[in-house]
């Protein structure tokens, strides 16, 4: 469990460096975008021992950006938006049976259409355009909280990049923004 909790904390380390680098491009991806669906993956089999549950996760998501100017669309609404965006909540888990706990990296994503610059005949395709990861350590029975508030760190991220991009202020009254 040590090598592979280990492994799991240095590829989001790492892998969050190197997105440092694109992320001034990524939040420019944010200008001029006023409504965002929300997705949640399949969960991963272990995250319900640990009593996630991919509904209270969307609802989370929805209640932060219901606080913001960021409009959140229905999945009727979302395919007639121009660029489909979307946020995707990603839960990876790391189960140790022995104590009883997981490591978990979670995942918020902005996916969009786009399309390629060399060759606009292409149809649009979706990609990610700006991310932001967490790493938690949970444990049964306190794991809900621990996921709901790295959660909220993360959409918080998104706001705050989208007023950044959008000459917007950030939202006055922090509390608004929390779980």
């Amino acid at each position: 469990m040590k090598k592979t909790t280990l492994s799991l904390i240095v590829s989001c380390i790492l892998s969050t460096f190197c997105f440092a680098d694109q992320q001034a491009d990524a939040n420019l991806s944010l200008k001029g975008l006023p409504s965002v669906g929300i997705h949640v993956d399949e969960l991963p089999n272990d995250a319900l021992r640990f009593g996630l549950r991919a509904e209270e996760l969307s609802t989370l998501v929805k209640h932060i950006l219901d606080k913001s100017d960021v409009k959140v669309l229905t999945e009727t609404d979302r395919p007639n938006v121009p660029g489909k965006p979307y946020l995707n909540v990603s839960i990876f888990l790391v189960a140790n049976d022995k104590n009883n706990s997981c490591a978990l990296m979670l995942e918020l994503s902005l996916w969009q259409e786009v399309k390629l610059v060399r060759d606009g005949k292409l149809e649009a395709i979706s990609v990610m355009t700006w991310k932001s990861r967490g790493l938690t350590l949970i444990q049964p029975g306190l794991s809900l909280p621990a996921v709901q508030t790295k959660l909220a760190d993360n959409v918080n991220e998104f706001i705050k990049d989208w007023c950044q991009a959008n000459n917007k202020p950030l939202p006055k009254d922090k509390k608004k923004m929390s779980v």
